[in-house]
This record gives C-alpha cells, structure tokens and sequence, in this order.
C-alpha cells in the first residue's frame, strides 16, 4: 500500500541502509558544469566475502541513462575504501573528464525522509513551483528463475507532478541484470541543479531462498542505490 510521508530539506544521512544484510553507502561525486551529466559512488563491504568494494556511476541526467559504471573490489578483508578507489583511480579520473563531472557540484539537497523511515512519495518546492515526486511497483518476471519465492522482484515507476500534471521519469519494462531480484524501492534523497533532477533509491536485491543462495553464493538480500533523473 502506497504510503504518502511530506519532509522537506532534512539533512542527508549517507550511513548504510540497514535493513538488509549487507548495505551500501552513497556519495554524491557532482553534476558536470552544464547538468547533462551526474556521477556518485556507493561503496560497502560485500557479505559472506567480507571484501570491500566501491561503484562509480556516470548518467545522463535528460535521457536517465547509465553512460558508465567502474567497478572496484579489494580481495583482502581489511582493506580501506582508499585501496578499493586506487585500483581505479586512473579509469574514474578518466571518466570524469569524458563527462565533465565537477566534484562537490551537488547542486541543492532536496530531503525526503529521514533514514528507516519507508517513503514512497515527497513533496519539494523548486522554479517558484511545487512538484511531487511518487515511486510505485509492479510484479516482475523472474528472468534468472533464482530470485527467492518469498519477495517477488518488482518493476520501478518513478513520477513527477507539477501543476496537476504527472510524467514519469522512469518506468520499468524488464529490469535490467543489475537489478535481475530488485524490490523494495524507497524514495531517500535528491539533488537539483538548475533544472537538473537527481533523485536516489534503494531497493533490495539478490534472493535469500536456499536454493537461490546456494546458486549465488550464500548471498543475503543487499540494499544497494540507484539514481533517477530528469529535467524539470
């Protein structure tokens, strides 16, 4: 059932999601100087393997499209997030130049709702207007068939209403092989610059069915982050 929860200009906690048993933590790197572009990480340690990783995201703010994603993963367990960034330090730098991404340029903090806190739905005032943001679901193929029978994954919507008028900024078909046992999407933050809209989710992932987590590894649900964005 959709829950509709207002909570506007809220600090930003970037601690880890924790309802899940291994969760990421987001950074906002920035917007490139012209807003067509947005980078950030999410970074954590990966359960059962206990190795550290970090995930630099590069989108195309107008098209909501993922242009690039850099990888890391440091296979000793003490390692520091430091180490994980290094090994790809060259490719990131690399990145950032092709997309004109200007770190720190986060542009405004839009708050949606305070950490542990479900929100579906928020409100934000930006251009003079109101505008409301909404996420809703619907039920997904299992394309991989190891997604767990308890939670079914789920199609994302994501919409945007001004004036009485709604368009969505993403509207799932098939979920992609990142998000293959994707559910429980939550509205947690976004950011605007100029007229450019980057709005953050997390969703849980990977099955915790025993047939599913022999087949992944002894896996447990993930919480993990993802951006959608648009122009106002």
């Amino acid at each position: 059932m959709k829950q509709w929860l207002i909570a506007l200009y809220l600090a930003l906690s970037i601690a880890p999601i924790s309802k899940a048993g291994e969760a990421s933590h987001l950074e906002l790197i920035g917007f490139s100087k012209n807003g067509a572009y947005v980078a950030f990480d999410q970074f954590g340690i990966l359960d059962g393997m206990k190795f550290p990783y970090i995930i630099t995201s590069f989108v195309s703010v107008n098209n909501n499209r993922l242009e690039a994603e850099i990888k890391s993963v440091f296979d000793v367990r003490s390692a520091a997030i430091s180490q994980v960034r290094a090994k790809t330090k060259a490719q990131v730098a690399a990145a950032m130049k092709k997309y004109g991404i200007v770190s720190g340029n986060q542009g405004r903090f839009i708050g949606i709702t305070p950490p542990r806190v479900l929100s579906t739905a928020s409100l934000f005032f930006a251009l003079d207007r109101t505008y409301g943001l909404s996420i809703d679901t619907k039920p997904a193929v299992d394309e991989t068939g190891l997604c767990s029978q308890l939670q079914k994954p789920e199609l994302l919507i994501v919409k945007l209403t001004v004036d009485g008028t709604t368009r969505d900024l993403q509207r799932d078909t098939r979920l992609p092989g990142s998000r293959d046992c994707a559910y429980g999407y939550e509205l947690r933050s976004a950011h605007l610059y100029g007229r450019s809209l980057a709005v953050f989710v997390t969703y849980e992932n990977k099955a915790f069915d025993l047939v599913a987590a022999l087949a992944r590894g002894f896996e447990v649900p993930e919480s993990r982050w993802m951006v959608v964005t648009g122009l106002l």
